[in-house]
């Protein structure tokens, strides 16, 4: 379950793989954009979780230890909501992960599920 993966409908052509600091960086150029973020079971068959979408806010460090990337939808959080929507990096449960060519599509690889960033 360590390896990183190629994600379906991605060959090994068209996937770089990242670390840590490349994933923070792939993460800091879709800022501002649009993005549909899915939360993907790892395992042979992987399972979809959950599914999201919205602006894709700065990363921040004030839910340590994790990095926090705010995900803003129109509507969505209001003042005083107990969770903030968005995704949390923990670097000690990070595992290699990869983006296609261009960055557009990241897969970032955490624990026992696969985060997956797509600008929209």
């Amino acid at each position: 379950m360590d390896a990183t993966p190629t994600p379906a409908g991605l060959d090994d052509a068209q996937a770089l793989e990242l670390n840590w600091d490349e994933v923070l960086e792939a993460l800091a150029a879709l800022e501002g954009s649009r993005v549909a973020v899915r939360v993907v079971e790892r395992g042979e068959q992987e399972t979809l979780v959950v599914v999201f979408r919205g602006h894709l806010g700065a990363a921040t460090r004030g839910k340590h230890p994790t990095v926090f990337l705010p995900v803003r939808a129109v509507g969505e959080d209001e003042p005083g909501d107990v969770e903030d929507t968005g995704i949390h990096l923990h670097r000690d449960r990070f595992h290699p992960s990869v983006a296609s060519l261009g960055r557009t599509v990241l897969h970032i690889v955490q624990g026992p599920v696969i985060v997956n960033v797509r600008g929209i």
